[in-house]
């Protein structure tokens, strides 16, 4: 998928057994291929009220991992920025199928 800045989204899916819990996950992974994020930010992208932006609260990342991690998901980013050169950002989102019947 393009990017409006010439940039690139790439958007995977797929469903896997967890044959310990015996569950069935979806994972999401999205991918692009921008300028990255710095160390220094990406370990605190997940703390309440942390933000990089002028206007930003800090809370959309915080409230996102907790609603996740509440359904028995989890969510991570990884982020590669080195100096002048990186291969962008990766978010993964794994959430566990559940059957309409089971809630």
């Amino acid at each position: 998928m393009p990017c409006p800045m010439g940039g690139e989204l790439l958007i995977s899916s797929s469903v896997t057994m967890n044959e310990k819990e015996e569950k069935e996950l979806a994972t999401f992974q999205f991918k692009d291929n921008g300028h990255g994020i710095s160390n220094d930010v990406l370990v605190h992208v997940f703390e309440p009220f942390y933000t990089t932006k002028h206007d930003g609260v800090g809370l959309g990342l915080a409230v996102c991992k907790s609603i996740i991690e509440q359904h028995g998901g989890s969510i991570s980013i990884a982020s590669d920025k080195q100096s002048n050169v990186s291969t962008g950002t990766l978010i993964t989102l794994t959430i566990p199928i559940v059957e309409k019947n089971n809630l």
